[in-house]
């Protein structure tokens, strides 16, 4: 074996390989999804908000399989924010307005999100109602 290919496979070794596990492993502090009382805020690091989802533009939430989506074209449309690097299931949101209207995001755990987003909808109309 020559010595500039046993160069690229320590590389490979020591650098790209454990670069891309520390990435995966630790995306869900890198991407994290925040609900306030009147948005659903992607952010970077829990420092820069990247995207802001206002609650009253969602038509509607739910959790889907990522593995057998309930229309297969969603995954080349949809805007993606990960969250978990593997992940079986995601949250999809369909908007009413803007210029893309599918959202498909994995936090933590996609059946508490969606829950706590009907929750806070809930809870906001009953506000705007008395």
């Amino acid at each position: 074996m020559r010595a500039d290919v046993v160069v690229v496979y320590l590389f490979l070794f020591l650098l790209v390989i454990p670069a891309i596990g520390f990435y995966l492993y630790f995306m869900n502090l890198i991407f994290q999804h925040e609900l306030t009382n009147d948005a659903i805020r992607i952010r970077l690091m829990g420092l820069v908000t990247l995207r802001e989802i206002a609650l009253k533009d969602i038509a509607s939430i739910e959790v889907v399989s990522l593995l057998n989506p309930p229309d297969p074209t969603v995954m080349f449309y949809a805007e993606r924010w990960p969250g978990k690097a593997v992940g079986k299931e995601g949250v999809l949101i369909r908007k009413r307005s803007g210029m893309s209207r599918v959202v498909l995001m994995t936090p933590e755990s996609p059946h508490e999100f969606v829950q706590a987003v009907h929750r806070v909808q809930t809870e906001k109309r009953a506000r705007e109602m008395a």
